[in-house]
């Protein structure tokens, strides 16, 4: 990692001068001084969506390379994109560009070798008129799109109607899963983005290669023995605004959903059984599906406590009398409110991610969203990881496909099988 000593004088006096308009001294944490100066205007401080939140009357000294490297050698704030893990509560900044070539082995492992076990996958669709949750589906777009990627559209100018629909489902089992055995899982969210039978084509009509297809990930991961052999359970949302209603609603609705209907009908039917250890439970997702996610594991930690999000929607779209602002409350009240919970959280933000340039009194900027996110985990003590990707944008591909093994190898560190 680079050092800094030498231009030293040069970060002490930007940081003097800070200390100087706020009475205040808050190191290298530039979190804790854009929270501060937000509160107080010291200096005559505005939100500048020019610079994406660093205030203009400061923004030569945040936004400066030495200061970056000061808080790189004091906070470990920027890291090489090289460097595959990071310990508890520090914060990662991964840059990502089309024509980067990575050194190490994360690209690999998304690569079908001769020589390793190659696990099954079972695919099959549920009918929603046989479920008791989720019985039908508001018919159109009816809100949000029916899958990550894409900004929220307007809400529908009169009252959807209401249709059945049809839900793919996928489940990998590991080589060597012997039938019946309870075994530690992953739900993951948007089933098509990860298995290739199910995902959509390219603009150019021909089978995608720039999606994370977990299949092959995992069976490399495990034969690495960098995760457990782990059962992953892939569900596709309802259509249209469906997604929507499942994903972004801060309620236990959802975990339900796959507690008593997902996970016992893939026991009856295909015989795979799961651990009802917490500890061995974990559940990812992208945009939408990542507040998903999360609310599975903050609304029932007795359920799951391991969780991934990239791009995650931690803003107020679905609101409640649970969520007043949605998801955005996790930031803003759920977790600086609440005793640390029994969760590993391992979250990632694109530098353009959606509404990035949107002031953060609307609730709508996910980088902000995140950012909070990040800092939130961190006064609580959690164990997370936050990767920050620049030049990148929503669930970009790219990123995944770079980050995505090493966010696993994380997320199940420390799981021991427990016998139950």
């Amino acid at each position: 990692m680079m050092q800094y000593a030498a231009r030293a004088e040069g970060i002490a006096r930007g940081r003097q001068w800070l200390v100087r308009i706020t009475q205040q001294d808050f190191g290298y944490d530039l979190r804790a001084w854009h929270d501060h100066l937000t509160e107080t205007n010291a200096g005559g401080y505005k939100w500048s969506n020019k610079h994406r939140g660093y205030p203009k009357q400061i923004e030569s000294i945040l936004a400066d390379a030495d200061w970056q490297g000061a808080v790189s050698d004091e906070r470990v704030f920027c890291f090489s994109p090289f460097i595959r893990s990071t310990p508890r509560g520090r914060h990662r900044s991964y840059r990502t560009r089309p024509e980067e070539k990575r050194t190490d082995n994360s690209l690999a492992v998304g690569t079908e070798k001769p020589d390793v076990p190659k696990g099954r996958v079972i695919r099959f669709k549920m009918n929603s008129a046989e479920s008791r949750l989720f019985p039908t589906g508001p018919v159109g777009r009816g809100g949000r799109s029916g899958g990550p990627g894409q900004a929220a559209a307007q809400p529908p100018a009169e009252p959807p109607q209401h249709q059945t629909f049809e839900r793919q489902v996928a489940v990998y089992v590991p080589a060597g899963y012997a039938a019946g055995t309870p075994s530690p899982f992953i739900v993951v969210q948007d089933e098509r983005s990860f298995i290739p039978e199910d995902a959509p084509p390219g603009q150019d009509g021909k089978p995608r290669t720039d999606l994370p297809f977990m299949p092959v990930m995992l069976d490399n991961l495990i034969h690495e023995k960098r995760i457990p052999p782990i059962v992953a359970v892939l569900l596709s949302p309802g259509p249209g605004g469906q997604r929507t209603i499942e994903y972004d609603t801060v309620s236990d609705r959802y975990v339900n959903f796959v507690e008593t209907e997902v996970l016992p009908r893939i026991t009856r039917d295909y015989q795979v059984a799961f651990t009802t250890d917490p500890e061995g439970r974990a559940t990812l997702g992208e945009s939408s599906g990542a507040a998903a996610a999360l609310t599975m594991a903050w609304l029932h930690p007795n359920l799951y406590r391991r969780v991934i999000s990239y791009s995650g929607t931690f803003v107020a779209l679905q609101r409640n009398a649970t969520a007043p602002n949605g998801a955005w409350d996790y930031h803003q009240t759920f977790i600086p409110g609440s005793d640390r919970k029994p969760l590993r959280i391992w979250l990632h933000v694109s530098e353009n991610d959606i509404g990035a340039d949107a002031p953060v009194e609307q609730m709508r900027n996910w980088v902000a969203a995140n950012n909070r996110m990040a800092a939130a985990l961190k006064a609580k003590g959690y164990p997370y990881q936050f990767v920050f990707s620049e030049a990148s944008g929503h669930v970009d591909r790219r990123v995944e496909l770079q980050t995505m093994p090493e966010a696993f190898e994380w997320v199940w560190k420390g799981y021991k099988t427990a016998t139950r």
